[in-house]
């Protein structure tokens, strides 16, 4: 069962720092928590979300990943919250939108560019890039108004 969204944002900041929302931040050694450490380190508040379930059915791979995550983050003196959310669920989007409605934020998504180009043999990670991207174009013209 996913767990509810930790509520460190609920907490009046009249700085109004940016806040970064990352995608799949689960592992310590990963991608998402590395930019989630990176923000942190500039002073910018994180949102991020994981999905445990996939992550335990991977032998070898941390269970407390992200709890840790969390706790290194507010380390670095910045406001940080989660969310565990299985993103292949169409309403994913919505319930991440939901969870950060009230805060300033910008959509920032890190991809590897080769969305933009062929690579023979690669074509669901391809795919993946490209969708990423048009998902996050439509997102922001649809959540604008926050």
């Amino acid at each position: 069962m996913p767990e509810e969204a930790s509520n460190d944002f609920m907490v009046e900041d009249t700085g109004k720092r940016p806040i970064a929302i990352v995608t799949g931040a689960s592992r310590q050694r990963g991608i998402g928590a590395a930019v989630c450490r990176a923000l942190a380190a500039m002073g910018v508040d994180i949102f991020f979300t994981y999905w445990a379930e996939h992550d335990q059915a991977v032998n070898g791979l941390e269970r407390q990943g992200p709890h840790e995550l969390l706790s290194k983050l507010r380390d670095c003196g910045v406001r940080c919250a989660c969310l565990e959310i299985d993103q292949g669920l169409p309403e994913a989007a919505s319930q991440i939108m939901d969870e950060v409605e009230k805060r300033r934020g910008r959509i920032i998504n890190l991809t590897s560019g080769q969305g933009l180009g062929a690579m023979p043999g690669k074509i669901p990670y391809i795919a993946t890039k490209g969708a990423i991207e048009a998902f996050t174009v439509t997102l922001a013209l649809a959540s604008s108004p926050f």
